[in-house]
């Protein structure tokens, strides 16, 4: 057989002003124009999507800015609204190895999992820093 393609489901997104692929069993749900409640002492928010509360990992490398949008995404079990992304498209996309192809581009598959444990490995840090002090 062939001309046989492999589809795979999700959103395209941008992230640092390039395109990625979140695979829809990650990516569950785009909020617009989200209420963020900043969690003192961190880098880190809290929202409420669908009745639950959950933390907000801004994934812009400099955060500070109200996002437009969240994404929640399942990581591991857990939903985790991820700010610093946008949605650009959704739908059924060409599967290619490391993403999926957008005509003659392969636009990778941002590894948010990845993304959050650099973001957690920050937030360490910084609370080690401020350990033992007055």
């Amino acid at each position: 057989m062939t001309g046989v393609s492999t589809r795979a489901a999700g959103i395209l997104i941008r992230h640092l002003g390039s395109l990625c692929f979140l695979p829809g069993a990650v990516a569950q749900r785009v909020v617009s124009r989200p209420v963020i409640s900043a969690v003192p002492g961190t880098l880190l928010g809290m929202t409420v999507v669908g009745g639950r509360v959950l933390p907000v990992v801004d994934l812009r490398r400099q955060p500070g800015r109200r996002p437009l949008q969240i994404v929640v995404c399942d990581i591991d079990g857990e939903q985790v609204a991820i700010a610093g992304i946008s949605a650009v498209a959704s739908g059924f996309f060409d599967a290619c190895e490391g993403g999926v192809k957008i005509g003659d581009e392969v636009v990778p598959t941002l590894d948010v999992a990845a993304e959050v444990q650099r973001i957690e490995r920050q937030l360490a840090g910084r609370g080690a820093s401020h350990e033992g002090a007055p």
